[in-house]
């Protein structure tokens, strides 16, 4: 965490357009990471392709 503290202002600044969303004692394991991800993705294609459109 201390190295994502440091990185992820310099990145902003830079244009960087990702962040973290921490799940505390996961570790490297998935926890319930589609319950942040999934309704993410959903409002992102839904932005990106045209209405008429099922992706």
């Amino acid at each position: 965490m201390e190295k994502l503290a440091e990185k992820l202002p310099i990145a902003g600044k830079e244009g960087a357009l990702w962040a973290t969303a921490v799940q505390w004692r996961r570790r490297h394991e998935f926890g319930r990471a589609s319950n942040l991800f999934m309704p993410l993705l959903d409002r992102v294609i839904k932005q990106r392709y045209p209405h008429n459109v099922s992706p």
